[in-house]
C-alpha cells in the first residue's frame, strides 16, 4: 500500500483498538531474510556514515534510516526515499513518527523477534563498517607501500647519478695527476 494512502486510513480512524487492529494488518512478517536485512543496513551505512580511516557515524540519520528500513522491510507499506531527485526520508519519518507508527508496529513483535531484529540489525552495520574501514586501511597501506617503494627508486637512482658524476670527477683527477 503507498504512503499517503495508508496514512490517510489511518488517520480516518479514531478509536486506538481499530487502529492497532488496521497496523497489525499491514504488518506483512516477523523475520527478515538475511540478504534483505543486509542490503538495507548497508544502504544505511553508505548514507549516514563516513570512511576516512575513521568511522564517524551520524546517528540522528543512522536512527531514521533503521527505523525507515523496520517499516520497509516488515510492512506492506511502499514508499520512495526520493523523489524528484531530492531525499524524502526525513518527511516520511516525520509523517510516520508524529502518529506513533513505527512503535505500533514494533509492539507487535514480540520482544524476542525485536531484539533479534536490533542486534542482527546492529551486528550488520558493524561488520559493515569494519569491512568498510578495513578495506580503505588496506588501501591506504598499498598506497603506502607503492610511494616507498618510489621513493626507494628514486633515492637510487638518485645516488647512482650522484656516484656516476663523483666517479667521473675522481677519474677525471686521476687523469690529470699523472
Amino acid at each position: 500500500m503507498k504512503l499517503n494512502t495508508f496514512l490517510k486510513q489511518y488517520d480516518k480512524i479514531t478509536d486506538d483498538n481499530e487502529r492497532k487492529e488496521f497496523l497489525k494488518k499491514h504488518l506483512k512478517r516477523k523475520y527478515v531474510p538475511f540478504i534483505e536485512r543486509n542490503n538495507a543496513a548497508r544502504r544505511t551505512v553508505d548514507a549516514t556514515h563516513i570512511f576516512d580511516n575513521k568511522y564517524r557515524p551520524n546517528t540522528q540519520l543512522f536512527e531514521m534510516f533503521k527505523d525507515l528500513d523496520f517499516v520497509e522491510l516488515f510492512t506492506d507499506i511502499e514508499f520512495d526515499r526520493i523523489v524528484d531527485g531530492q531525499p524524502v526520508s526525513a518527511d516520511i519519518y516525520d509523517e510516520l513518527m508524529s502518529r506513533d507508527i513505527i512503535d505500533g508496529f514494533k509492539d507487535f513483535l514480540t520482544f524476542d523477534q525485536r531484539g533479534v531484529w536490533e542486534s542482527t540489525y546492529y551486528d550488520t552495520v558493524d561488520d559493515l563498517k569494519y569491512s568498510m574501514t578495513s578495506t580503505i586501511s588496506i588501501i591506504d597501506d598499498i598506497s603506502k607501500r607503492i610511494d616507498n617503494i618510489i621513493n626507494t627508486f628514486n633515492d637510487s637512482v638518485n645516488n647512482f647519478i650522484v656516484s656516476d658524476k663523483f666517479d667521473s670527477i675522481y677519474n677525471t683527477l686521476q687523469a690529470q695527476d699523472k
